[in-house]
């Protein structure tokens, strides 16, 4: 279970310009998490999750990336 986004957003400076303004971002689609599956002799890649990150909003820089259903993955 993720901590809430209040404590995460407190306690996270960006490694990259030491920036404290802190927000969150999501993939969704293309940008999620996939399998691999091998369907009749081919690689075939299905989505079984998302994934929300903590973004800088400073620079930009993904600090942290987590699965939003972890117990999905393979």
């Amino acid at each position: 279970m993720l901590p809430s986004f209040e404590e995460l957003k407190k306690n996270t400076t960006c490694p990259e310009c030491k920036g404290t303004n802190i927000t969150l971002g999501y993939t969704f689609g293309e940008g999620g998490i996939h399998k691999k599956l091998n369907v009749l002799g081919m690689d075939a890649y299905r989505q079984v999750t998302h994934t929300t990150m903590l973004v800088c909003k400073t620079c930009g820089y993904v600090i942290k990336a987590f699965a939003v259903e972890p117990e999905k993955l393979p």
